[in-house]
């Protein structure tokens, strides 16, 4: 038993880790999209900055500018480079926070070596220049990405730093460490200097730096996980649209326990097959097999969904549908005969637009009666079934076309159903067919029918 346990919990996690996986694709698919739309508004931004700039200076000078906006626009285009080609990369993307930010630091810290006239070192970090670190910062919210998040972070830091301490050594700029402060008239006239740079400032600005980065960081986070949490749900929506048709999946997501406890409840049961279909299989190419029952099981499908109907399963050349499940409704039996019908003529579509050797023909059982829902399988594979008595009646019935000569046979207490629900549509459904009485069926008494077709 527990070498069992064992196995099933490393299916399991092998099972988790493929999910995750394809998840993960999924989102780095979205972060390719918003590192290009990003790299666009980037190049966008620094356009028009450039056009301010230059405008606002009209002299040479501007020239310096572009070149840094030009570097700029490539690190923008490098983030969207790396994400398409070597996600996993992380030193190439460490690389460009530096570019980014260093580029940052050295565009706000220093002179414009074109311009002939420059202010005291100091007063660069006086001009509110820190800001734009934070802006770039946030932005980098938006790949989702906390490690990311965090270097950036540091990088900028860093970066900041330096070019402080940089301003620091250069001739004539002083800080309160070179210095003696005996009175608060004393710290007045040292703010008032312009080669004076406060440390305590630049302290208090990294403190700031850490304290939001850790809370995007946070966010980041936070976001990601609730991002993937919908693209998960979004696929398991997708998985639901396979088996019920489209009008029931919202209602199924938004329950706790969408298929609910085991019952019993009086469903309407459809089983559809291709007589002869493994005989004309054989002299055709397996491709041209693969096509034809793809193509018939999308057509089946659609008349399935199309009349509220749960595709069950698939097996092989033919399917089993039900009519009620997870929920029964007052149409269950009218829409399996009418579902049958739908049937019918889609397999006359394709045979119309087909060759004559090539013709399939598709035989149907409908039954409504008592069937038992629930949940079979174990803790690593898990399917919701439809057991019970009906379910063999309708495929006895779906068997017996071929005894009885028709494309549908509908039981007796289907018809009496669907009349119950819908005198008129019933009626109209079955104005051709044919009553036939004791039908065997195996470990059932026999049944009645109608024939259709």
């Amino acid at each position: 038993m527990t070498a069992i346990q064992h196995a099933d919990t490393g299916t399991d996690k092998a099972r988790t880790d493929k999910s995750n996986d394809r998840l993960n694709g999924i989102f780095l698919q979205e972060e390719l999209n918003r590192e290009r739309a990003a790299f666009w508004a980037r190049a966008a931004s620094l356009v028009i900055i450039g056009i301010w700039l230059t405008v606002l200076q009209g002299s040479i000078g501007v020239l310096f500018y572009w070149g840094l906006l030009i570097v700029f626009t490539l690190t923008g285009y490098g983030h969207y480079w790396v994400t398409k080609n070597c996600p996993d990369r992380a030193w190439f993307r460490i690389g460009l926070i530096a570019a980014d930010f260093g580029l940052l630091a050295f565009a706000t810290l220093t002179d414009n070596p074109v311009n002939d006239w420059a202010i005291p070192p100091p007063l660069r970090l006086e001009a509110g220049n820190f800001a734009f670190f934070f802006v770039m910062l946030v932005s980098v919210g938006l790949s989702y990405s906390a490690w990311r998040m965090i270097a950036s972070g540091i990088v900028a830091g860093i970066a900041w730093a330096i070019g402080v301490i940089w301003i620091t050594m250069t001739p004539g700029v002083f800080t309160q460490n070179d210095v003696e402060i005996t009175s608060p008239q004393d710290w007045l006239q040292l703010q008032m200097d312009p080669m004076f740079v406060d440390l305590p400032v630049l302290y208090q600005q990294l403190v700031i730096l850490g304290i939001v980065t850790g809370i995007l960081a946070l966010t980041v986070a936070r976001s990601r996980k609730l991002v993937m949490q919908q693209v998960s749900l979004a696929r398991e929506r997708a998985n639901l649209a396979r088996y019920f048709p489209p009008t029931m999946v919202d209602s199924l997501a938004e329950r706790d326990q969408p298929l609910g406890p085991v019952r019993e409840q009086r469903v309407a049961v459809l089983f559809a097959d291709l007589v002869g279909f493994t005989q004309w299989a054989e002299s055709r190419a397996p491709g041209e097999v693969i096509g034809m029952l793809r193509e018939v099981h999308a057509r089946l499908g659609e008349a399935v969904f199309a009349h509220n109907g749960t595709l069950d399963k698939l097996m092989g050349d033919g399917l089993m549908a039900t009519f009620g499940t997870p929920d029964p409704t007052d149409r269950d039996a009218i829409d399996a005969i009418a579902a049958a019908a739908a049937m019918q003529a889609a397999m006359d579509r394709l045979n119309d637009d087909a060759d004559p050797a090539n013709h399939l023909r598709l035989a149907v059982g409908v039954h409504f009666g008592p069937v038992v829902l629930g949940d079979i399988g174990s803790a690593s594979r898990m399917e919701f079934a439809v057991l019970g008595d009906s379910v063999n009646v309708a495929s006895r019935l779906e068997r017996a076309t071929r005894e009885i000569g028709c494309k549908v046979l509908v039981s007796e207490d289907a018809a009496e159903a669907a009349r119950r629900q819908n005198r008129e549509q019933a009626n109209s459904l079955l104005q051709r067919s044919s009553y036939h009485q004791s039908i065997a069926v195996p470990g059932h008494t026999a049944i009645s029918a109608y024939s259709v077709g």
